[in-house]
């Protein structure tokens, strides 16, 4: 078993080699590399030989476990892969203007990670 601490608030989506400037303060949302470095340093360890790889989060961490089983399936092709999520919230924009703009503050706070390519 391993844990990850929750890192730099990006749900290990960010894939920052920079900072960024929010507010005027520097921020560096570079969640992403941990996680690969993460699974390089337990590949050898026996996880590349793992028959299965259960991923558990509570909360935000639940978010980040979803999100993140393309990075693990990628990074380790040969085990099945399973996620158990606790308390997680889950998105539900209306299609009203409000919806709309709740949804451009969101894919705004995404390009802050440079999760979306942004």
């Amino acid at each position: 078993a391993a844990m990850f601490g929750y890192c730099d608030g990006s749900l290990f989506l960010g894939q920052r080699r920079r900072s960024t400037l929010v507010g005027g303060k520097p921020y560096l949302f570079s969640g992403h590399h941990n996680l690969v470095q993460y699974i390089a340093r337990l590949r050898p360890m026996g996880l590349e030989d793992a028959a299965t790889v259960l991923v558990v989060g509570a909360g935000t961490g639940g978010i980040a476990a979803v999100l993140n089983l393309w990075v693990l399936r990628k990074l380790l092709p040969g085990p099945r892969m399973l996620a158990v999520v606790e308390s997680a919230a889950s998105v539900d924009v209306p299609q009203t203007a409000e919806g709309v703009e709740e949804s451009r503050r969101m894919t705004m706070a995404l390009s802050y990670w440079d999760a979306i390519g942004g």
